[in-house]
């Protein structure tokens, strides 16, 4: 009688910089994984995002430690970042189900098992969801912020305090392949797709070792690539903010105008009096024309990192490493 081929999970691993780090979370990983017994093949898919340490070094001399484990490295030949790390894990993944995780030990590998037990219950998508995070106050203000704004711009709906970490069936990886953007925030476009979905919430834990990859200057960047990623709001709004100006400026125009005959205001001369009030109206409005053609800007500019149609990421090469104990699991 044939026996049913057990399915697949790869676990997503985008990696920077992570030498001090990885050996442990591997480890822990692996002993996690043990849990399962063998129920499925498991594949741990590390995307080297041209760490510039020893951590492509450590990789190559992971061990599987069952049969049903291996190992793929998919190493960039530069850094090319983590969105477009995201993605290459997307192209590459051949499983029935991946497992997006840090590397530094803040997604706790233990929870990896409640995503799956979720997908088991027919869920397309088990998202977790930090119910505590380690991180100052302004950390937390601004990432609060960010949804408040994304939800108010956006027509997609992100849950709040969700970040990458997820599992994916095989049917949602092949509709986010379809996305071909450039300018990218795979949280936003994972909540674009829809399909049946579950939250997971867990404790956040610190880095296990080294720095963020992520400073401020780069969580605005992408903030700013969600929110004109998937609205188009930003532009309603210059066109609501020139209206009410025209307005305004039509009313002030008809009251001088009126006032000139009628003199029921004290204005001299019916008109704005004094250098000062004048220069300050004059800059008000240049700085508002500035930012709106900033916003239209970054809207082109989007138009002409798509027609450029640049590859989001090149890799210089692959590696394999399987299980060779024949006393495996």
């Amino acid at each position: 009688m044939k026996q049913n081929k057990r399915k697949k999970i790869t676990y997503i691993l985008p990696t920077y910089n992570e030498e001090a780090g990885i050996s442990v979370f591997f480890n822990q990983l692996s002993e996690v994984i043990g849990e399962l017994k063998g129920k499925y093949d498991i594949e741990y898919l590390f995307i080297n995002d041209g760490s510039t340490d020893k951590t492509l070094e450590i990789l190559k001399n992971l061990k599987p430690k069952s049969s049903c484990e291996s190992v793929r490295i998919i190493n960039f030949s530069k850094n090319f970042g983590h969105e477009s790390a995201l993605a290459a894990g997307m192209d590459y993944i051949d499983s029935d189900a991946g497992i997006i995780m840090d590397t530094d030990l803040q997604d706790p590998p233990a929870v990896s098992l409640e995503l799956i037990k979720g997908w088991e219950d027919g869920y397309d998508m088990v998202a977790a969801r930090r119910s505590t995070r380690v991180d100052g106050f302004l950390k937390k203000f601004t990432a609060k912020a960010f949804y408040k704004v994304f939800s108010f711009m956006s027509d997609s709906r992100m849950p709040e305090d969700v970040g990458n970490f997820r599992l994916l069936d095989q049917k949602v990886i092949k509709a986010i392949r379809r996305y071909g953007e450039h300018s990218r925030m795979f949280r936003a476009m994972v909540a674009d797709v829809g399909f049946k979905q579950k939250i997971v919430d867990f404790k956040r834990d610190g880095r296990y070792a080294g720095e963020t990859h992520y400073p401020y200057s780069k969580m605005f960047s992408l903030a700013i690539d969600g929110i004109m990623g998937y609205s188009i709001k930003p532009l309603k709004m210059i066109t609501k903010v020139g209206l009410v100006i025209c307005l305004f400026d039509f009313i002030l125009a008809l009251v001088l105008l009126i006032n000139k005959f009628v003199h029921f205001l004290p204005i001299p001369n019916t008109g704005l009096p004094g250098w000062t009030s004048e220069i300050i109206v004059i800059i008000f409005f240049a700085g508002l024309q500035i930012f709106i053609l900033g916003i239209i800007g970054a809207y082109i500019g989007r138009i002409f990192t798509d027609v450029q149609n640049r590859p989001l990421y090149l890799v210089s090469d692959e590696i394999n490493i399987l299980n060779t104990n024949s006393n495996g699991k």
